[in-house]
């Protein structure tokens, strides 16, 4: 856990009117002025120790959602606990970071010992891929604001950040297929019955066997293949080209996935995703994007001499 600290305006101004004392008073050798220095000193040291003793003891931790989105609101949740057995801990401003970037600020006016507070941070992020949370800064300007004194305490926080939808333009033109392209193959998986099972307690009884239940004395079910319905594969060459705005174009062209992947989802088809080094099954509308959009949050360009789109083992689409 480091600690910094630094002097606030107040604290400099409070630190020139010392100083200027001091002076006046070393010139006359007035004793006044010898004693309204001592009182000074002694309330900026007193201030450095109070503040000090605040930050002393306290731990922190963060809670983050799992799934993020690009420009969309979300919340990360600050917990502060002061582990100090007698002393209060008081005006404790708690940021989580992100390397050096703040995601924001709670306040905790006052810390009982041995008291465990909780605080909502808003905020929204900037790009795509994991969001790390690494330390909480804490910091407080307690009793006279004259310092300003920090603490960072290390913690272990990851969300993936999803891209945000940018609307589609429709088909890219085969020579910037190398970016992106989207085809569409429409469907229906299989509807024939490649098992019985036993009706479980609370399930519909719907696509009975009446014979094969009859003859065990409970209830059985068919098991039928899952209809998916109409089917988009989207596909997309994260293989990088001499193109000067490649890395601009790829991530218009991660947002276009997404959005179009969100929307033909909801228009309730289902949606795989295709690229060098990653093949998603087309997952059903009823079941969660997730994988999906995970691929294309944490999804980076490959050397040009990447094998092509299509050649990537298949990934299970299994949701959260």
């Amino acid at each position: 856990m480091s600690r910094r600290f630094r002097l606030t305006r107040e604290g400099r101004v409070f630190l020139g009117a010392t100083l200027l004392v001091g002076v006046a008073a070393i010139n006359t050798g007035n004793n006044l002025l010898y004693l309204v220095l001592s009182l000074l000193l002694g309330l900026l040291l007193l201030s450095g120790v109070l503040s000090d003793l605040s930050l002393l003891g306290l731990r922190a931790q963060v809670s983050l959602p799992s799934r993020l989105e690009v420009g969309r609101e979300a919340y990360a949740e600050v917990h502060v606990t002061n582990g100090k057995r007698r002393l209060r801990s008081f005006s404790i401003v708690a940021s989580p970071r992100s390397g050096e970037t703040a995601l924001g600020e709670a306040l905790f006016l006052k810390l009982e010992p041995g008291e465990r507070a909780s605080a909502v941070v808003r905020f929204s992020p900037g790009r795509r891929g994991e969001l790390v949370v690494g330390s909480v800064e804490l910091r407080t300007q307690y009793p006279f604001a004259l310092v300003d004194k920090r603490r960072r305490v290390r913690v272990s926080e990851r969300a993936i950040v999803h891209p945000r939808s940018a609307a589609h333009g429709g088909p890219t033109p085969a020579a910037d297929a190398r970016e992106t392209s989207a085809r569409l193959a429409r469907g229906r998986g299989s509807d024939e019955v490649f098992g019985l099972r036993e009706l479980k307690p609370g399930e519909v009884a719907e696509d009975l066997h009446f014979v094969r239940s009859a003859a065990l004395g409970r209830w059985v079910k068919r098991e039928r293949g899952e209809t998916l319905g109409p089917v988009t594969m989207l596909v997309l060459d994260e293989r990088r080209t001499d193109d000067p705005d490649f890395d601009a174009r790829f991530e218009r062209s991660i947002e276009e996935l997404a959005g179009l992947a969100r929307r033909l989802h909801q228009m309730g088809t289902g949606v795989g995703l295709s690229t060098s080094a990653h093949r998603i099954a087309p997952i059903p509308r009823d079941r969660s994007l997730v994988p999906l959009l995970d691929v294309l949050a944490t999804i980076a360009p490959l050397p040009s001499d990447a094998p092509p789109p299509g050649t990537a083992p298949r990934h299970a689409e299994g949701a959260r």
